[in-house]
């Protein structure tokens, strides 16, 4: 990473799908599913080259953003919120929760994911529908 932050950071977000395990108890696991692909139909329509999208598990997503510093990705992320204001399933809102963190050079993959999950529980714990940045 270069010293001012910017060409060559990496940053992370991890976000789920908020009460999605109520939606898909009271729809259905076919309204589960479209769910989430429409998240991730929404995701890749919005975000750039430089950024790569990976389900980690049920409703849980990672997106790594490749030359992007911290600020840039937390805007990435209020634009895929921004865009999913209007995204209803069965007259109800759908929410997402992120935790974002960039890359600090003391960082190894195990402690990145550490701190980008612990803030998204962080978001999720305070009223979920928002995003948080990791503690460095």
């Amino acid at each position: 990473m270069c010293e001012d932050g910017g060409l060559h950071a990496l940053s992370l977000a991890t976000f789920d799908i908020d009460h999605f395990k109520s939606f898909n108890d009271r729809y259905g696991h076919p309204t589960g599913d479209k769910i989430l692909e429409d998240i991730v139909a929404l995701v890749k329509k919005i975000q750039s080259p430089r950024e790569r999208l990976y389900r980690v598990g049920g409703e849980e997503f990672m997106v790594i953003y490749h030359n992007t510093t911290l600020e840039k990705a937390i805007g990435s992320c209020q634009e895929i919120q921004k865009s999913l204001k209007e995204y209803q399933i069965h007259g109800e809102n759908i929410t997402l929760s992120f935790g974002v963190c960039q890359y600090q050079p003391q960082d190894d993959y195990g402690l990145l994911y550490k701190k980008v999950d612990d803030a998204l529980y962080l978001a999720k714990e305070i009223g979920r529908d928002r995003i948080e940045k990791c503690n460095l």
